[in-house]
């Protein structure tokens, strides 16, 4: 069936606390390759400033290598819990490319 697929993402190293999933989203196409992408948060990961992993859809599966870490810190020093909360509705600014709303501790960064 369509759960017959079973792996794990790669992440942050098991060892570190990041909450690693503690958010996720289904993102329509990021890559313009013609399939669906996911985007997980670790909110704790880098001194709990939180990072965003970026998953590619491959055909009828997930590739289990992120193929982009986004710092939250690099977006904003101050910012606390990047990842912690994450939608993806579709194209806000209409530049084809599908908008991401990332949640932090009093913050909400758009990509």
């Amino acid at each position: 069936g369509i759960l017959s697929e079973q792996g794990f993402l790669s992440g942050p190293s098991s060892s570190e606390n990041s909450r690693f999933g503690m958010a996720m989203a289904a993102v329509p196409d990021l890559d313009l390759d013609g399939f669906s992408d996911v985007v997980v948060g670790a909110p704790l990961e880098d001194d709990q400033r939180g990072v965003l992993y970026v998953f590619n859809g491959q055909d009828k599966t997930l590739g289990k290598d992120f193929s982009q870490r986004i710092l939250g810190s690099k977006l904003d020093p101050k910012l606390q819990y990047f990842g912690r909360s994450i939608d993806a509705h579709g194209d806000l600014n209409d530049d084809s490319i599908p908008d991401i709303s990332v949640g932090a501790h009093g913050k909400v960064v758009q990509l």
